[in-house]
């Protein structure tokens, strides 16, 4: 086994579930939802799926085992399969075709990651790259949405992270601009930088939804409408023209609205030493 080495800090592994409990759904190939995850975080295939196998934890950060140390991110690209479903509820974003998922970028230099110290997910708007659960699910306002990602570009892609083309967060395809999208874009738009890493945590909750970025807030209103039998997916839902192209380290989803101490405290966990670099 190659563990992905990282530091943890003078505390103890934290991870976002032990700053705000009781995800809906969280995925990440980097790193644990809790200081208690033991579960693996994603399945992982070399070329051709010749071989697929687990990502495991130790001291909440993956390992990538023997049989992917090949995966680089120039000559064997290895692909993202499956995400699991680390909240402990089996909601699981897959994707069996190999040319639709998202390529795993292994912790190495250059990789494009927070760090280089772990992995992530690139996806590749173009070749219509995106993970989707096998089932539907019915949900109401608030909810929370929170990702650690990095648009590559200004004209790619549109639906990055939530419920199948009815909530989620929005790109619009245009430059440095994010969204809450529930059956109409909310207002105002807010600025977020392309090809710059970010923290989102996304409250959806109508005229009390905020977009907070890097830990800043941004007052949003939304439409008041739910989600009924969608998906959840990252990067683009099938049968749609606008998939999201860019890194995901890791997407949550709460059933809840977070407040500003939660979000900062959830932005302060992303960036420190049990997340990330950026």
């Amino acid at each position: 086994m190659v563990d992905c080495l990282h530091s943890t800090g003078g505390g103890g592994y934290t991870g976002p579930g032990d700053v705000v409990s009781g995800a809906y759904a969280w995925y990440s190939c980097s790193r644990g939802y809790n200081a208690a995850d033991t579960a693996n975080a994603c399945n992982v295939c070399l070329p051709a799926d010749t071989t697929c196998a687990d990502l495991t934890l130790s001291a909440g950060f993956v390992v990538l085992p023997g049989s992917l140390s090949t995966c680089n991110i120039t000559t064997v690209i290895c692909t993202v399969k499956t995400a699991y479903d680390k909240s402990g509820n089996g909601r699981n974003v897959t994707q069996a075709t190999e040319a639709n998922r998202p390529t795993f970028r292994p912790a190495m230099a250059s990789n494009g990651c927070p760090t280089t110290a772990l992995p992530c997910m690139l996806f590749t708007a173009a070749s219509s790259q995106g993970l989707i659960t096998a089932g539907g699910f019915t949900i109401s306002q608030p909810v929370t949405f929170s990702i650690v990602s990095n648009k590559a570009s200004a004209s790619n892609g549109q639906e990055q992270f939530g419920f199948a083309a009815e909530m989620f967060l929005f790109t619009n395809n245009a430059a440095n601009r994010l969204t809450i999208w529930t059956g109409a874009a909310s207002t105002p738009n807010v600025t977020v930088s392309d090809t710059a890493w970010h923290a989102l945590q996304t409250v959806v909750n109508s005229t009390s939804s905020n977009i907070y970025v890097d830990g800043s807030a941004n007052a949003s209103s939304a439409a008041a409408t739910g989600a009924t039998n969608r998906q959840i997916f990252i990067a683009g839902p099938p049968s749609v023209s606008n998939y999201w192209g860019g890194y995901v380290a890791e997407a949550g989803i709460w059933l809840a609205a977070f407040n500003g101490t939660q979000a900062g405290d959830m932005n302060t966990n992303q960036h420190g030493a049990n997340g990330y670099s950026f």
